[in-house]
């Protein structure tokens, strides 16, 4: 199945994939960053 719909698709896979990575790595440093923020609060208070 080489034909240019398929090689398109393959594409498409590839970028999403990357892309679905991507979020949860942002997501996870969102979450780290958050979590650090309260911890650094509570030693405020």
């Amino acid at each position: 199945m080489d034909s240019p719909t398929s090689n398109l698709f393959q594409s498409f896979q590839r970028f999403a994939v990357r892309t679905s990575k991507r979020i949860d790595d942002i997501s996870k440093m969102a979450v780290q960053t958050t979590l650090k923020r309260i911890d650094d609060l509570s030693k405020l208070c």
